[in-house]
């Protein structure tokens, strides 16, 4: 977290022998960071516990139609002001698939030190009146034993360091991720966070940093 709590959660759950994880980046860092993460966080669970939905689209969809009751204050443009962006994965681990829906943020798979990504959507949790919200894609995609699935915020590859003061980017983020792989995931949360601190150097932390990595 950036500060002592977090606008970025993690989420994992399971229903019918699928295993469910998500990166949730919510508007905001801090107390009203950490307060719209508790909203996302309670309808993820409805959705899966007590609707029973077991696509990621599906349950992206719910999650939406449920931020979007939660949070009244609007503007006068009629648009909500709170909302998140997150990566929601299913694996199958009986018929060996990953489906995923994104807003916004994708998913990366590494295998064998080559990168697939799935590209969220480019709509997030939250409607917005200034454009027509297009809904969620569902996508699918075999997995083997062994691929690194990953999913994250926007914070690392915005983090300001280096010797020039510039952004880490999303292209060096995915070269670190393929980098370092096939290390067990401990080993690789070490390196996340030691690449992390000595980029940072003397900067300010800009935001909440999540990264969720699960090997298959």
């Amino acid at each position: 977290p950036k500060d002592v709590v977090s606008g970025d959660i993690y989420w994992f759950n399971q229903l019918n022998g699928k295993r469910y994880f998500s990166a949730i980046d919510c508007t905001g860092h801090g107390v009203p960071g950490a307060m719209v993460s508790m909203v996302g966080h309670n309808w993820l669970e409805y959705a899966v516990k007590d609707l029973k939905l077991e696509r990621p689209v599906d349950i992206l969809g719910a999650l939406n139609e449920g931020v979007t009751s939660t949070f009244k204050e609007k503007d006068e443009d009629g648009a909500v002001k709170d909302g998140m962006d997150l990566a929601l994965c299913c694996v199958d681990y009986k018929a060996m698939k990953l489906q995923f829906a994104g807003a916004y943020n994708p998913a990366i798979i590494v295998r064998n030190g080559e990168l697939i990504q799935l590209k969220g959507d480019k709509c997030p949790i939250g409607a917005f009146s200034r454009r027509a919200v297009a809904g969620f894609t569902h996508q699918e995609i075999d997995i083997q034993k062994g691929d690194m699935v990953y999913v994250f915020s926007d914070g690392y590859a915005d983090q300001f360091g280096g010797d020039d003061g510039r952004k880490f980017l999303i292209a060096n983020f995915k070269k670190l991720l393929t980098d370092v792989h096939a290390l067990p995931v401990d080993k690789q949360k070490e390196v996340l966070e030691q690449t992390f601190f000595e980029w940072m150097k003397y900067e300010n932390q800009l935001d909440d940093i999540l990264v969720v990595g699960v090997r298959i």
